[in-house]
């Protein structure tokens, strides 16, 4: 199974994410953040798992969502991708944001190494 994370090139969590990826034998796909914004479903499972706060960089984060709701706040994000926290990792069934990718494929690693 391929992995994929979305990233920004800039973002150093992005920058250890990759890195970890090549130093290992998983295989990844890195997608531009800004150029392919993650899509609907996605985001949905990553603001299940973390909310409108683990999911926007911003602080006005959840007021936003309140007057939009979540199809409407999500929509935004895809609109605006650089709001979004970084990585957004996709393993499967699974979406892992921000350090929580990081700690995620660490563990992969070792996995693999260990072999």
């Amino acid at each position: 199974m391929v992995v994929k994370f979305y990233g920004y090139r800039r973002c150093k969590t992005c920058r250890d994410v990759e890195s970890l990826f090549k130093s290992s034998k998983m295989g990844y796909e890195f997608i531009d953040l800004l150029k392919t914004p993650p899509g609907f479903e996605i985001l949905q499972k990553a603001f299940e798992k973390y909310g409108a706060a683990g999911l926007v960089r911003q602080r006005r984060s959840q007021i936003e969502y309140d007057r939009l709701g979540l199809r409407g706040f999500l929509n935004k994000l895809i609109s605006e991708p650089t709001r979004l926290k970084r990585p957004i990792v996709v393993s499967g069934d699974e979406v892992y944001v921000g350090k929580d990718a990081l700690k995620l494929l660490e563990k992969g690693v070792k996995r693999v190494v260990q072999r």
